[in-house]
């Protein structure tokens, strides 16, 4: 971690737990470079594509509440994605491919999908509407395979509101984030003065693509091998909305552990906790169960994880069932390697 903080990012929060404790809990340099605040565990992060492991406990709390079938045709939950083409592929599409990556869904480059945080951003319906106008193929046979894609979790954020008859951020702050008592967390700062600020390293290839990438009123002052990023939100709750700490983060990983349940808390069954975590399908580079996934795992990894990334912010949060351990790692950079962090974390809280 010394080797990365302060050069190749400001500050880092790490988190490390059993199911039982959390055994490590630490912040190394900077929130904030200008005002010199430290990072610890309850600075605020953009949890990014993070946010998809809360997205899918949602989707499976309400097949498991009996609102929803996983296996039925998604058309039947969100009827605009009767439009999809072929027409044969939208109509065997289910709640359960699009949890796992496998519906074949185009995965549109998020670019500039954000507004300043004192922005309004796009209606959830005429965004995820939109999109898949833009986006009507079918890439392959539901099922076939795993390709990752946000926009599939959009329209999974869609089937939340459809059926629980409120706005998507409504359910998730109900039914996973209270109960949880992730009281940091939400889809907008609840405490804006312990928002970290993202930052991008300077004279990097990322760096010249800023523009591109994000809106140029987001892109603020330089700050030595930095550029600091004003705080922006996505648009699109579903697919990596939310903004949190470390602290919260590592409850909801706890929660996960324990078979869905926390502090004498439960949002899911033991059974589905499993069933989330199990890889079922395969893709390219790509191993999926219910919304937990691996990225270019090796051979036998015993994790499952969800990475978070976007412009100012990286993050992890990583699963060991077989081992009782949960690693959580935020950082308010870019890009930083957060694999040599992980393993130190699982390695130290023995």
């Amino acid at each position: 971690m010394n080797r990365q903080v302060g050069r190749v990012v400001p500050g880092l929060a790490v988190v490390a737990a059993s199911s039982d404790e959390v055994l490590l809990d630490r912040g190394f340099g900077l929130a904030d470079r200008e005002s010199g605040a430290a990072m610890s565990s309850r600075s605020i992060c953009s949890w990014f594509s993070m946010t998809k492991l809360v997205t899918a406990t949602a989707v499976v709390q309400l097949a498991e509440r009996g609102a929803l079938d996983l296996d039925a045709p998604l058309v039947g939950y969100y009827e605009p994605f009767a439009a999809m083409r072929p027409p044969a592929r939208a109509e065997q599409v289910t709640v359960r491919h699009l949890l796992s990556h496998s519906g074949g869904v185009a995965n549109p480059l998020p670019l500039r999908w954000v507004h300043l945080a004192n922005e309004a951003g796009p209606a959830p319906d005429e965004l995820v509407g939109g999109l898949l106008a833009k986006h009507r193929r079918l890439r392959f046979d539901p099922g076939a395979k795993a390709a990752y894609t946000n926009l599939g979790y959009l329209v999974l954020g869609e089937v939340v509101a459809c059926v629980a008859a409120q706005p998507f951020p409504e359910y998730v702050r109900a039914n996973v984030l209270g109960p949880l008592e992730m009281t940091s967390t939400d889809f907008v700062a609840v405490a804006e003065g312990e928002w970290a600020t993202p930052y991008q390293r300077r004279h990097t290839i990322l760096s010249a693509l800023l523009p591109v990438l994000i809106p140029r009123k987001t892109i603020g002052r330089k700050d030595g091998g930095f550029v600091a990023l004003r705080h922006f939100y996505v648009d699109g709750a579903a697919y990596g909305g939310l903004v949190g700490p470390a602290a919260d983060a590592i409850r909801f990983a706890r929660a996960s552990l324990r078979g869905g349940e926390l502090d004498g808390t439960r949002i899911l069954s033991e059974q589905s906790c499993r069933e989330m975590q199990t890889i079922a399908t395969r893709g390219r580079k790509l191993e999926v169960g219910l919304g937990w996934l691996r990225r270019s795992a090796p051979s036998g990894a015993d994790f499952v994880e969800h990475l978070g990334g976007g412009a100012g912010f990286w993050s992890c949060l990583r699963l060991y069932p077989t081992r009782d351990r949960a690693v959580v790692v935020m950082g308010n950079a870019t890009a930083y390697d957060h694999e040599d962090i992980v393993g130190a974390l699982v390695d130290g809280a023995r």
